[in-house]
């Protein structure tokens, strides 16, 4: 909806995406290992408006209203810049934002992967990594950020541009490797349970053990997964912009 000094729009827009493969255990035998068939979608609707309120100010907004399948949550993604041009050769803009990002299905739901034992590097005196699980709890990341950001203009096209940033990121998705004994329920893995006799051994003979059960090696043993582990403040100041030497040459 277009008027004289404002532009306002309204959208919808339902992206869907769906991951599958299968993963092949032994080059030799062919063996495959089916992995589920996953599939994830955002509903979003959105709102943006360009208001021009006079010919040095304008204003710059949206929303973003997004359902997850993934985390089964909504999001509210706001954004919003002002801009004052105080001549025709300076601009000073402020922008205020909120934004988000939902972890990918496959590190919910996607399968169990447990190496071979004889793929297995052996460390007798810490945990030793044994494969990969999917991260259940995971919620989405979010970050608020704050920028300030003043250009100016020189002769031709040399021109500068400041910027000062303050933003915050919440529920950062981490990559980390937990105790197996931490996640019990992945004991009853098939995949698991069906190399469990040579974990036992290898760990038996590498590291002179007598272990007889799932839970002792759980026990000295991880498996690798993704966690919201960590919050964390970026500030920075960024400079940029350009220098006309002559026709053919800029900085």
């Amino acid at each position: 909806v277009i008027t004289a000094n404002n532009d306002f729009g309204v959208g919808y827009f339902s992206p869907h995406q769906q991951e599958a493969g299968d993963q092949v255990k032994s080059a030799a035998t062919g063996i495959l290992v089916a992995n589920p068939t996953l599939g994830q979608s955002t509903t979003n609707f959105f709102l943006r408006d360009n208001l021009q309120a006079s010919n040095a100010f304008s204003v710059f907004s949206n929303l973003w209203i997004k359902q997850s399948s993934v985390t089964n949550s909504t999001l509210l993604d706001p954004r919003l810049s002002l801009v004052f041009r105080p001549t025709k050769n300076d601009v000073v803009r402020l922008t205020g934002a909120r934004a988000s990002n939902v972890p990918d299905i496959g590190l919910l739901q996607g399968a169990t992967s447990f190496s071979q034992p004889g793929a297995v590097n052996v460390t007798c005196n810490s945990l030793t990594g044994l494969g990969s699980i999917p991260s259940v709890d995971l919620v989405p990341e979010t970050a608020k950020s704050l920028e300030l950001a003043v250009g100016h203009r020189f002769y031709g096209d040399s021109q500068i541009q400041v910027a000062a940033y303050d933003e915050n990121i919440g529920e950062q998705l981490v990559g980390t490797s937990v105790a197996l004994a931490t996640v019990p329920q992945f004991l009853t893995d098939p995949g698991f349970l069906g190399q469990l006799q040579g974990y036992l051994s290898k760990f038996n003979s590498q590291c002179g053990l007598k272990l007889t059960t799932a839970q002792q090696l759980a026990a000295i043993t991880s498996v690798s997964g993704t966690l919201n582990a960590t919050n964390g403040q970026y500030r920075g100041i960024e400079i940029s912009g350009r220098a006309r030497a002559n026709r053919n040459i800029y900085f």
